[in-house]
């Protein structure tokens, strides 16, 4: 006999139903109803343990292949609307021949883990509607206006316009703010002290005691919550977040909330052009602001963070004569000049990534 297949073997078949105690894997969303929660279950089957029983420098032959039930796993799903919860217990079992089954069970939740469920919603439930009251407004209104009142912005006046989320500073300010903001909507809940401001969002959240309780994962969850910021008049300067929260929040250890932010472009506006409109990363596209009246702030922040394209007319890219003459023109005669220029917003994600979207403007310059 093949001592050491021996071994292997009985290991396999003896140690595959046990395993350490740990966290319970939870998935949360508002799309786990029962029927959805058994179907993602089944998939989470872990494989069989199988060996092939051929002789060392033989060629093994389908004959020769054993499989022994996998490990039971457990696995639960978190209905974020319903506030409903699924426990399941998953195996596959071998059939011989390298066919097996998934027996699924739907088991009850102990006592620490319905605890944990609880503490999971008070937390969800107050920071979606913590997110929803706060109101973070900027002190300064800015007015789209033609190229005929352009002239260069003091760097205070656009330190509050949405311009100024898109450097590090900007950002790292805006979150902060955003995460005290749900600090002080949460009020005196046991575990608003523990809300930090971070910029990544990855490892869900661990509730319970110990190794008992759940480990909640977000990071495919459809439970969306969203927070934004005014600058003026919402309907022309407006940035939108959608809110991310991981930590651990067990007791008797060291317990943070992290919360993180992800601008939606498409629900952000900039002087009333939705952001994903005016920076569309696509090369192809010159997003023309010589007709449309923008802020002052706006221009200037393309200028100094853009370079020019050349070949517009004249080395450097300006020189093409446009607008109209009149009071307060910009160039001889009251006329203005297009400057072509390529220039970058960049933001964090929720993953902690920053991504960065490219566009090439037209924007008036003196002549």
């Amino acid at each position: 006999m093949n001592f050491s297949k021996y071994l292997l073997s009985s290991a396999l078949l003896f140690g595959a139903n046990t395993a350490s105690a740990e966290l319970l894997k939870t998935y949360a969303g508002t799309n786990y109803d029962i029927n959805e929660a058994y179907r993602v279950a089944r998939y989470q089957a872990p494989e069989m343990n199988c060996i092939f029983t051929n002789e060392p420098g033989t060629f093994p032959m389908p004959w020769d292949e054993q499989c022994y039930d996998s490990a039971v796993k457990k696995i639960a799903f978190i209905n974020t609307a319903t506030k409903q919860a699924f426990k399941f217990s998953v195996q596959r079992v071998s059939k011989g021949n390298g066919v097996s089954v998934v027996n699924i069970e739907q088991i009850s939740f102990t006592t620490v883990e319905r605890r944990a469920l609880n503490d999971f919603y008070e937390i969800n439930d107050n920071i979606k509607a913590a997110a929803s009251r706060i109101s973070l407004s900027s002190i300064g209104t800015y007015n789209a206006r033609s190229f005929a009142s352009y002239s260069s912005s003091s760097g205070s006046e656009c330190s509050s316009h949405p311009t100024s989320y898109f450097t590090p500073r900007g950002q790292r300010n805006t979150h902060e703010d955003l995460a005290k903001g749900i600090r002080d909507q949460v009020g005196n809940r046991s575990w608003g002290e523990f809300i930090r401001h971070t910029d990544y969002t990855g490892g869900g959240i661990q509730l319970g005691k110990g190794n008992l309780g759940l480990n909640v994962s977000l990071s495919h969850s459809n439970n969306d919550i969203f927070t934004h910021v005014n600058y003026g008049d919402p309907a022309s300067n407006l940035l939108v977040f959608k809110v991310h929260y991981h930590g651990d929040m067990r007791y008797g250890g060291e317990r943070r909330l992290n919360l993180s932010f992800d601008l939606q472009r498409g629900a952000s506006a900039i002087d009333g052009i939705e952001i994903s409109r005016l920076f569309t990363n696509d090369s192809d596209v010159v997003v023309d602001l010589t007709k449309t009246p923008v802020s002052n702030c706006l221009l200037d922040f393309i200028k100094d963070t853009g370079t020019p394209v050349s070949g517009n007319g004249t080395p450097g890219g300006s020189g093409r004569p446009g607008g109209s003459s009149g009071p307060g023109g910009g160039g001889p005669g009251g006329g203005y000049c297009t400057e072509t220029i390529r220039a970058y917003t960049c933001s964090t994600t929720g993953d902690g990534k920053t991504t960065c979207s490219k566009q090439v403007f037209a924007v008036p310059v003196s002549c």
